[in-house]
Formats: structure tokens, sequence, C-alpha cells
């Protein structure tokens, strides 16, 4: 199965991830675990091009919302990339 169709849809996700988390009623910290693994498969899918579209789409949420981005991506390249190594 391709990912293509999936992934043109991507941004949307991470931008609704990334609006509830600034807003006033953000997710419950216990579930944000299990979230976040999503939101690192969506990182996934999504590519190089996707995520600096998403970062330039994050400063409409604000300084909160591209902070959070950019915290998602540096946890998500340390912990969860493939860097083809094995």
């Amino acid at each position: 199965m391709s990912v293509k169709p999936f992934s043109k849809h991507v941004a949307f996700l991470l931008a609704e991830f990334i609006s509830i988390q600034t807003s006033s009623r953000p997710i419950h910290p216990r579930r944000k675990h299990d979230i976040v693994q999503g939101i690192y498969a969506l990182l996934d899918l999504c590519g190089e091009h996707g995520r600096e579209m998403m970062l330039a789409a994050a400063d409409s949420l604000g300084s909160g919302g591209r902070d959070l981005f950019k915290s998602l991506v540096s946890e998500w390249e340390k912990s969860h990339r493939f860097k083809g190594k094995v």
C-alpha cells in the first residue's frame, strides 16, 4: 500500500495536534506519550519538504506552536527517525 495519499494530509494532522497542545485544554500527559508515538509515525510519512512546510505553517500558531513543532521534530530525529544504521 502506498503512503502517498496519506502524506498529503499529514501536515494538517500535525497542525491540529499543535493547535490542541497550545490551546487552553491540551492533551493529558498520560495520553500524550501514546499520541506522540503516532506523531512520530506521521513525521516519517511527511518527508523533509512536508516538515519544512509544517514549520512555516507553525508560525501561524504563534511562538508556542513553532517551539512545540521544533521540539517534536528534534525528539523524532534523536529517538525515532530511521538513519539506515542497525
